[in-house]
């Protein structure tokens, strides 16, 4: 299940900028990066202008083998073209899913990078492809 980071999002309003340094007691103040001042970086600079872009919060492990990992942040282009092995944002039966999309000759197919999950046919029916996956934001602690 994952949550979704679009731009209706309450806590994207609440939460539009985040600051590059934040001071700590654990941070020494003489630093040279904290004297300089710090730039709020704004989530909409990730996101190509030109395109539709949007962000959703992964909230599972399904893609940890290729390096999306839970509670990263993907940043996905309803324009950017479909390739066979592109990783996508889809919705199916309510649920987002991020997964890397594969198309053979028996049909089109959704697959997690950790086999812990199943491997997913899809049709025009029981599944919205809504982009492709072009940034990945991790988070460390």
């Amino acid at each position: 299940m994952m949550e979704d980071r679009g731009m209706n999002s309450k806590d994207h309003r609440k939460n539009k900028k985040l600051c590059l340094v934040e001071k700590s007691k654990n941070v020494n103040p003489k630093h040279p990066l904290l004297k300089h001042p710090r730039r709020p970086v704004a989530l909409e600079e990730y996101l190509d202008k030109r395109d539709q872009g949007f962000y959703v919060s992964m909230e599972s492990d399904a893609m940890q083998e290729i390096g999306i990992r839970k509670n990263d942040l993907v940043v996905a282009n309803a324009n950017h073209p479909l390739e066979n092995g592109s990783i996508i944002v889809a919705v199916m039966n309510g649920e987002t899913l991020v997964r890397q999309y594969f198309k053979n000759d028996h049909g089109e197919y959704l697959s997690p990078s950790n086999v812990a999950y199943p491997t997913i046919e899809i049709n025009e029916n029981n599944c919205n492809i809504c982009g492709v996956v072009t940034k990945i934001i991790h988070t460390l602690y």
